[in-house]
């Protein structure tokens, strides 16, 4: 009796023993795609602010945000740049015509990667409507 009681318990040991291996394991795995996760979504947030604060300071129609997926924040990295060659469109337009439409550039501090004219993740190529 008491051998089969013995073994009854290391069974349970080997039973909750490999439970918690299983948890811990899923546990880790899960922590490690969060922050993958996390951060692909952070980088792409961050390429698209650095795009905005750069035509925000330096009134530049012609920069292009930088496409990094090809999902919900690739969609919307398309429509602002979309926005911005519209924007570069009107007012080519309007400077064809002797009127111009764009403010005066902001004068004031900046940092130097804006006052130099320089964005990280943008570009400055030119996208002209057909």
């Amino acid at each position: 009796m008491r051998r089969a009681a013995s073994a009854r318990v290391a069974d349970t040991r080997r039973t909750v023993t490999n439970g918690v291996a299983v948890s811990a394991f899923v546990l880790i795995v899960s922590v490690a795609l969060a922050f993958v996760l996390v951060r692909g979504l952070s980088r792409s947030l961050e390429v698209l602010g650095e795009a905005a604060a750069h035509v925000r300071q330096t009134r530049d129609y012609t920069t292009r945000a930088r496409k990094t997926a090809d999902d919900e924040f690739g969609a919307l990295t398309d429509a602002f740049n979309e926005m911005l060659a519209g924007i570069q469109a009107r007012d080519e337009a309007l400077e064809a015509t002797g009127r111009t439409s764009r403010p005066p550039s902001p004068s004031g501090p900046a940092s130097s990667r804006i006052a130099t004219g320089r964005c990280a993740s943008c570009s400055t190529t030119s996208i002209r409507p057909s």
